[in-house]
């Protein structure tokens, strides 16, 4: 039997920040409290896009609140899923602690698959 390899990521996913608002993220979330990247948006390199890592570790609350005060678009946000794995068909069950996160902050779910 072939070796199977299978790697699951979940992220928090802003997009199209501004920059002022970008910086309000990061005077917000220093990024010494928890870890994220922040990248060019590709349909606008003048927008952000901010990646969190969901765990344990991260101020979900305080997420949700700085995307109510700042009245962050509901396409704008959510959680995105990442699947790469040696098969060609494959699957995965979300996390509670993902899921009940998602229930509370709404915004999208979006999944990548990737064959190796």
């Amino acid at each position: 039997m072939a070796n199977k390899f299978k790697s699951e990521k979940y992220w928090f996913r802003l997009i199209k920040l501004s920059p002022q608002l970008l910086q309000n993220f990061r005077h917000k979330f220093p990024s010494n409290k928890f870890k994220y990247e922040v990248h060019e948006y590709y349909e606008n390199k003048k927008q952000f896009v901010v990646l969190i890592p969901l765990s344990l570790k991260i101020p979900k609350t305080e997420l949700l609140h700085f995307i109510k005060r700042h009245k962050i678009f509901s396409l704008n946000y959510g959680v995105c899923v990442s699947l790469s794995s040696n098969r060609d068909n494959d699957g995965l069950r979300v996390p509670k602690e993902i899921a009940d996160f998602y229930k509370k902050v709404g915004g999208t779910f979006d999944f990548s698959f990737v064959c190796l």
